[in-house]
């Protein structure tokens, strides 16, 4: 009977194209609806705002190196081992203030969907603080 390795290697990739394009999909028909919401918070496509967003990946290195990346954009990029699931790394942070106009938000949103795969870190979202 041969061996069975139950662990993943560091340096299988996290994100594979389909889950990559189908996460895309996802992220791009949902910021239409999150805008919605702003909007019955008084917030207008004119405001301007500093967005959350977050990304997940299986190595710390991944994690560092998106981050890096990120902060060229001077976003505020924070990274640390996710409580769960295990073995996973969550970065987390702010943009600059930015306009969430509908064609604006949505480019966004595909610029951070690329940018995590890129980095092979999924894109799991975004908000934002309805009060800043």
């Amino acid at each position: 009977m041969g061996i069975i390795n139950f662990h993943t290697p560091k340096n299988k990739r996290h994100v594979s194209e389909e889950s990559f394009r189908t996460n895309a999909q996802r992220q791009a028909a949902a910021a239409p609806q999150v805008l919605g919401i702003l909007k019955q918070h008084s917030l207008s496509d004119t405001n301007l705002r500093c967005l959350e967003f977050f990304f997940y990946t299986n190595t710390i290195e991944k994690a560092k190196s998106l981050a890096a990346e990120l902060k060229k954009k001077e976003y505020t990029v924070a990274y640390r081992e996710a409580g769960y699931p295990k073995n996973q790394f969550v970065i987390t942070g702010w943009t600059r203030k930015i306009s969430i106009e509908q064609n604006a938000l949505s480019d966004w949103v595909k610029d951070m969907c690329e940018i995590g795969y890129k980095y092979d870190c999924e894109f799991d979202g975004w908000g934002t603080d309805v009060d800043q």
